[in-house]
C-alpha cells in the first residue's frame, strides 16, 4: 500500500515565508554588518563535577573569562583559579574557607553542593576594593586599592546538614588580564539564605 501526498501551494508559501524570517539578514544601523533578525540568545553554560573529596565548577568572571572553583568537601577551602591572557597560565587565585560561615566543624562530616550563576551585581560594600599583588612569589606590603568589580558569576555552595546556602563572587581587577601581574586574594561573601526557612534569605552581617 502506498502514499501520496497532496502538492498543497499553500503549504510550500508558509515553508519559504518561515524560512525567509529564519534566514534574511538586515543590516546594522552603522551599516557595518549584517546580522540575522532571528532573535540572537546568548548562551552560557558553567560545568560541574565532583569526586569523593572534592567538587569542582566554572563561571564568568567577566565576558571573556571564566574562573574555576575547586571546594574542598572535607575542610571546607574553597579556591578560585583565572588563566591569564598570556601564557603565564593561571593568574590569579581567591581563596576562602567556608566552615565559619556555616558554623561548622569538619569533625560533623558536612555535606557539601556547589554550582555557579550568572548575577551581574553591581560593586558595594559586600566586596572589598583592593587586590593584593604578588611579584615573583613576593608579596608586597600593604594593600593596594584598584577598581575592581564582582565576577559576573557567583558560586553558589549549599550545604544539607545546616540547610543554608551561600553566594560568593570573586572581586575582579578591571583591566587585570592585559598585565603580567599574578594577583592573590579572597573570595568574597554576597548572600545568604536558608532553604528549611520559611522567611526566606537571610541579611549579611559584618
Amino acid at each position: 500500500m502506498s502514499c501520496r501526498f497532496q502538492h498543497s501551494p499553500v503549504l510550500f508559501l508558509l515553508v519559504g515565508f518561515l524560512a525567509g524570517i529564519m534566514f534574511t539578514r538586515r543590516p546594522q544601523e552603522d551599516g557595518s554588518k549584517a546580522t540575522s533578525i532571528w532573535p540572537e540568545i546568548p548562551i552560557h553554560a558553567g560545568t560541574t563535577d565532583r569526586c569523593k573529596t572534592y567538587a569542582i565548577a566554572t563561571g564568568k568572571v567577566n565576558e571573556e573569562v571564566e574562573a574555576v572553583y575547586l571546594l574542598d568537601l572535607v575542610t571546607g577551602e574553597l579556591t578560585g583559579f583565572v588563566i591569564g591572557s598570556g601564557r603565564m597560565g593561571f593568574q590569579t587565585v581567591y581563596r576562602r574557607n567556608v566552615l565559619p560561615d556555616f558554623q561548622l566543624d569538619p569533625a560533623k562530616n558536612p555535606q557539601f553542593m556547589m554550582v555557579t550563576g550568572l548575577v551581574n551585581i553591581k560593586p558595594g560594600e559586600g566586596v572589598q576594593k583592593h587586590a593584593v599583588r604578588a611579584d615573583k612569589g613576593k608579596q608586597e606590603k600593604g594593600n593596594q586599592e584598584h577598581l575592581t568589580k564582582p565576577s559576573v558569576a557567583a558560586v553558589y555552595v549549599a550545604e544539607t546538614t545546616t540547610g543554608s546556602v551561600w553566594a560568593y563572587v570573586i572581586p575582579w581587577e578591571v583591566g587585570l588580564r592585559e598585565k603580567m601581574e599574578v594577583v592573590s586574594g579572597r573570595i568574597e561573601a554576597v548572600g545568604k539564605a536558608s532553604f528549611r526557612n520559611v522567611n526566606g534569605p537571610e541579611p549579611l552581617r559584618g
